[in-house]
């Protein structure tokens, strides 16, 4: 038996050959995923940034499959994009939420009498009346419609007898639908 006589530069060729892993490009496509999908909660922030560091590594180690890498950053951007856009989106409802809830309630306790008083003279009770100055017609205006708008949409369905109640517990606040009609045909 003849002994094998190994060629030093055998080893040097196959790994030069061999494609590099890709493991952290790979990740980083994956974690840029979730960032998009998950962009409403703060978790998406993690998942960017665990994708936007993958893929930085991914291109330091210069590992192959670098196109997955550039994927998930961008993408891990487009999902910071998309929370941050949606946070300055409801800021302003937020800010306000508690003044709202609480205007809601009480109108909601006196749907009876203030309901058919506003389709006769579209006349606001006192505590909406704020809703016509600044700050809050203003935070309406960006958005398209006033206070009047919402009490015609209050109104419609106050009248279909569908005006939801607000129910607040220590877990969840139920918020009413009424902006939101759906036909039903879509349901």
């Amino acid at each position: 038996m003849e002994p094998s006589i190994s060629n030093p530069y055998e080893s040097a060729y196959d790994a030069a050959v061999r494609p590099k892993s890709h493991k952290r490009a790979v990740a980083a496509f994956i974690f840029g995923i979730l960032s998009v999908v998950f962009f409403g909660c703060g978790i998406n922030l993690l998942f960017s940034l665990a994708a936007i560091v993958l893929g930085v590594l991914s291109f330091t180690r210069k590992e192959s499959n670098k196109s997955f890498a550039v994927v998930g950053i961008v993408l891990a951007f487009l999902g910071v994009f998309i929370s941050v856009t949606l946070l300055f989106a409801v800021k302003d409802f937020a800010i306000h939420g508690k003044t709202f809830l609480t205007d809601y309630q009480q109108l909601y306790a006196e749907q009876d009498t203030v309901f058919p008083a506003y389709e006769e003279s579209q006349e606001l009770p006192y505590y909406l009346e704020k809703y016509t100055d600044t700050p809050y017609s203003e935070m309406f205006r960006k958005y398209g419609f006033d206070i009047y708008d919402i009490m015609d949409k209050l109104l419609s369905a106050y009248q279909k007898e569908q005006l939801p109640e607000i129910t607040v517990s220590s877990e969840a606040i139920t918020l009413p639908t009424y902006l939101y009609e759906i036909p039903n045909n879509c349901i």
